[in-house]
């Protein structure tokens, strides 16, 4: 396995970890789960990994806008920190909006929002 092929099955596992992979995503190309990934999060690191590393090494077999290194380091950013979900949700008052994290359940390991009412 090339050290490109490498990385980015790390980066599908922790994708896949964060429960930020789409559906069939053993279908789709990594560009489509860079943009899937990129539009859910607003994150652009899978979107940098695509274009900067992986295709031009896996299809060009030069290197591309990221170096090896950044590229095993934007991988690693990953491990280090979950992507938290950011979602907006327009105020009952005004137009300000207000970020509301989502964690994942830890009885179905399914990703759920989290709110400020406890419930009993």
């Amino acid at each position: 396995m090339r050290a490109y092929e490498a990385l980015w099955n790390t980066l599908m596992d922790h994708l896949d970890r964060d429960g930020l992979l789409p559906i069939q995503a053993a279908r789709l190309t990594p560009s489509e789960i860079a943009k899937h990934v990129h539009q859910k999060t607003g994150d652009e690191r899978v979107v940098s990994f695509v274009w900067g590393y992986l295709y031009p090494k896996k299809y060009g077999g030069k290197p591309g806008t990221l170096s090896e290194k950044k590229a095993k380091q934007l991988v690693a950013s990953f491990e280090k920190a979950k992507i938290s979900f950011l979602a907006t949700v327009p105020s009952k008052n005004s137009s300000v909006t207000k970020p509301h994290a989502k964690q994942l359940c830890q009885v179905c390991l399914k990703r759920w929002p989290i709110t400020e009412e406890v419930i009993p």
